[in-house]
C-alpha cells in the first residue's frame, strides 16, 4: 500500500470544450513551471501549505478567461499496488471516496471517478475522467472494485484503487 498526502490547488479549466477541475502539484516535469497538474507529475503533492501557497498565487496572477476559480486543499490518498490489497480494510471497511488510477507512462495517470453519461470517459470501463466529471468518486467498494477489475481486464495491467480524502482548505 502507499500513502501519499499533502496539499494541491484546484481550478476549474474551461479551455477544453468541457469544464474540468484540474489538481495542481509541484512540477516534476516542467522546469519553467512551478506547478503541473497531478495527473503529469506522477501524484506528488506539495509537503507543507505555504507550497501550495505560492503555487496558488502564480496560479491566480496567470488566471485567464478558461482557468478561474482556483482553491486550497488536502489531499490524502492510499494506494493500492497490489490486487490482494483490494481486499484491505481501507477500502472494504470505510466510506472513503475513491477513484481508479490508469497508468499512462512514468508519470502520467489518469484518474477515473463515478461514471457520468454526459462526461468524457473511457472506452470499455466504467467510469469518467475524474476531473471531468465534477471530482465525483466512487462512494460505494463494490462498484469501485467492479469498475477497477474490469479496467485492469481492459487494459491488461492492474488499475488500483486509490482513497481520495480530499479538503478544502478555506481563504
Amino acid at each position: 500500500m502507499r500513502y501519499i498526502s499533502g496539499y494541491v490547488g484546484i481550478a476549474n479549466d474551461v479551455s477544453g470544450g468541457h469544464p474540468a477541475q484540474v489538481l495542481f502539484g509541484p512540477a516534476t516535469n516542467v522546469k519553467k513551471n512551478a506547478y503541473e497538474p497531478l495527473t503529469s507529475n506522477g501524484i506528488v503533492m506539495f509537503d507543507y501549505p505555504v507550497g501550495a501557497h505560492n503555487m496558488m498565487m502564480c496560479l491566480r496572477q496567470r488566471r485567464t478567461g478558461c482557468m478561474n476559480e482556483a482553491y486550497l486543499a488536502r489531499l490524502d490518498m492510499a494506494i493500492a499496488e497490489t490486487e490482494a490489497e483490494l481486499s484491505d480494510p481501507i477500502f472494504t471497511h470505510t466510506d472513503h471516496p475513491m477513484i481508479i488510477l490508469l497508468d499512462r507512462g512514468t508519470t502520467k495517470v489518469d484518474f477515473i471517478g463515478v461514471y457520468k453519461g454526459e462526461t468524457i470517459g473511457f472506452p470499455d470501463i466504467l467510469g469518467s475522467n475524474f476531473q471531468l466529471n465534477g471530482l465525483e468518486a466512487f462512494t460505494c467498494y463494490r462498484n469501485a472494485l467492479e469498475a477497477s477489475r474490469q479496467a485492469t481486464n481492459t487494459i491488461g495491467e492492474f488499475c488500483p484503487l486509490a482513497t481520495f480524502i480530499l479538503t478544502k482548505i478555506p481563504g
